[in-house]
């Protein structure tokens, strides 16, 4: 196991509680933390990493931001290469750069500061950090005259980067569990569904599952719902000749008198009014 780290602090600065390479093998992982802030990006190899309380299978390509105090340890290691860059955000990143009003950057270095983040970086990614690492190495083992400036330079680099690709991710992601809200919607509207029953099949919580069909479709879950059940409604009132009650029941409604109001409001007019006029009213 090897891990490399360097620091954007003055050389003199100490940071106790980050020992040298020699002390990470693969028989003593042990949980380090440090009071300033750590980019960790694999190299090579693969590892169980625990940030915090979470747990990860990391590999080449993937990255972690780890805030100050954040204990942090490596096991079942197979030919693992990290490198690891310590420093204070303060220094990194003026308080007036552009990059810290980004939802990445809050996330990542403020409000997210709890637990850290892995964050699995494009190909594109992987291979300008790699290199972008590489340049800081020999900066940091060199020390020529304004290595400490250039290496603020390749780390601001990095800090963009990490979190340009969490909000990438955080789309994704969003994307991803919208889908699977939208589909068992779809597949059980008819059925009495909670907020929280959807997001656990979403895998978010109730508030996110809640702010996705907000800004996807403009209106709640259960607002959504009952437009898939007054759609249903429409189609079984032009095209068959069940009664009222029976076109309730089968759209997940128990009170045929609640459906009809609940129809109103969503049509415009009743379900009788409806099925005399053929209409296709908006829903």
């Amino acid at each position: 196991m090897t891990i490399h780290f360097f620091s954007s602090f003055d050389q003199e600065a100490s940071i106790p509680c980050i020992e040298p390479d020699s002390a990470w093998t693969e028989t003593n992982c042990m949980r380090k933390k440090a009071d300033c802030f750590a980019l960790l990006f694999m190299l090579a190899g693969s590892a169980l990493m625990t940030i915090g309380s979470r747990e990860a299978l990391i590999r080449r390509g993937d990255a972690a931001v780890i805030p100050p105090r954040v204990p942090f340890a490596f096991s079942s290691a197979q030919a693992l290469n990290a490198c690891l860059v310590l420093f204070q955000t303060e220094e990194a990143i003026p308080a007036q750069a552009d990059i810290r009003k980004t939802d990445g950057f809050a996330h990542l270095f403020h409000s997210g500061g709890k637990e850290g983040a892995l964050i699995r970086l494009t190909e594109t990614d992987r291979i300008s950090a790699e290199y972008t690492l590489d340049r800081m190495r020999r900066e940091f083992d060199q020390q020529p005259d304004g290595y400490q400036t250039f290496m603020g330079a390749c780390l601001a680099e990095l800090i963009v980067t990490l979190s340009r690709r969490w909000v990438e991710t955080q789309m994704q992601e969003s994307g991803g569990s919208l889908a699977r809200a939208v589909s068992w919607a779809e597949a059980h509207y008819t059925e009495e569904i909670s907020l929280e029953k959807l997001a656990e099949e979403a895998g978010v919580s109730p508030r996110h599952v809640d702010r996705m069909f907000s800004e996807a479709y403009g209106m709640t879950p259960k607002a959504y719902i009952v437009k898939l059940r007054m759609h249903k409604a429409c189609a079984l009132l032009r095209r068959t000749e069940k009664s009222i009650t029976d076109i309730a029941f089968e759209c997940g409604y128990s009170d045929s008198n609640y459906f009809a109001r609940v129809f109103r409001k969503s049509c415009g007019m009743s379900p009788q009014n409806y099925r005399r006029n053929g209409s296709d009213a908006a829903q």
